[in-house]
């Protein structure tokens, strides 16, 4: 992604986003700077295939005379850990239904709906999730909501970017569920791009939206004044978008979120210029 001029933060108004919030480790992947929301959509993460086993339990037994008859003592077996999921990339794992992991959530609920009423603003874990995918998967099944999220964007990652994935969009849902407002945008933004269009759709993926940039999570923002820009699942606001947008800036201008909300607002700032829309 190319890096703009300081001179267009001016697009998103006086206030300096970068002055008033240190950077931080951006969350979602950056896409192209193409701003229609079809092409948006793309940058929010690639696509993976792995591979996944499960580890076998072993278990032995002695062998010799039989005691002499004795009181048998109680013997108290302990409760048995969770079978760590290990994962190899030989087998295609992206290729694997999100059912074939009970923990996952159906991708039927709208991430709007499922952020808790606390949300978390650590720092990714991709990095670890590719040298352990399978111990990201087993912190994950533990609740560990930054393993779900590294999780998903390595499952994204090595498959095939253009293609819908089941299983990371679970991932980036159950991600949401445990608080990271990034799994819910990109979840959201999973919907707009491969889920059939209709009200519905449109409607859940604007509040999520709406939801996460009040989190000030910074694609949440972009994604959310762009359907304001819009008007894909509620009526367009060109002020308001140009309001939020600014918040996609909350990590500095380099920030891909950033470069495509204000590629969004200087659009804004155009069409009022020409007449052709609302007046921000």
């Amino acid at each position: 992604m190319c890096s703009p001029s300081k001179a267009r933060i001016e697009t998103l108004g006086a206030d300096d986003p970068q002055a008033t919030r240190p950077p931080s480790q951006p969350r979602s992947c950056g896409r192209s700077t193409d701003l229609r929301a079809s092409d948006v959509l793309t940058q929010l993460s690639p696509r993976v295939a792995v591979a996944v086993a499960f580890a076998s339990l072993l278990s032995g037994c002695g062998a010799g005379a039989p005691p002499p008859p004795a009181a048998t003592p109680e013997v108290v077996t302990p409760p048995a850990s969770p079978p760590k999921v290990e994962i190899t990339e030989s087998t295609p794992l992206h290729e694997k239904s999100p059912a074939s992991f009970a923990w996952l959530p159906s991708t039927s609920t709208c991430p709007a709906d499922a952020i808790p009423a606390t949300t978390t603003d650590g720092n990714d874990v991709p990095a670890k999730c590719a040298a352990d995918l399978g111990g990201c998967f087993s912190r994950c099944q533990s609740s560990d909501a930054e393993a779900c999220y590294g999780a998903a964007l390595r499952v994204q990652e090595m498959g095939d970017m253009e293609a819908n994935n089941p299983l990371a969009e679970a991932l980036f849902l159950r991600a949401c569920k445990l608080g990271v407002m990034s799994g819910c945008t990109n979840r959201a933004a999973g919907m707009m791009r491969f889920d059939a269009v209709s009200p519905a759709r449109d409607t859940c993926v604007a509040r999520t939206f709406e939801a996460t940039c009040d989190k000030r999570d910074p694609w949440g923002c972009t994604m959310f004044g762009l359907v304001l820009e819009q008007g894909i699942g509620v009526t367009q606001d060109l002020p308001r978008a140009l309001s939020v947008l600014k918040y996609g800036c909350v990590n500095g201008i380099d920030d891909p979120a950033c470069q495509n909300a204000l590629d969004v607002a200087a659009r804004i700032k155009a069409r009022s210029a020409q007449g052709t829309g609302s007046s921000p």
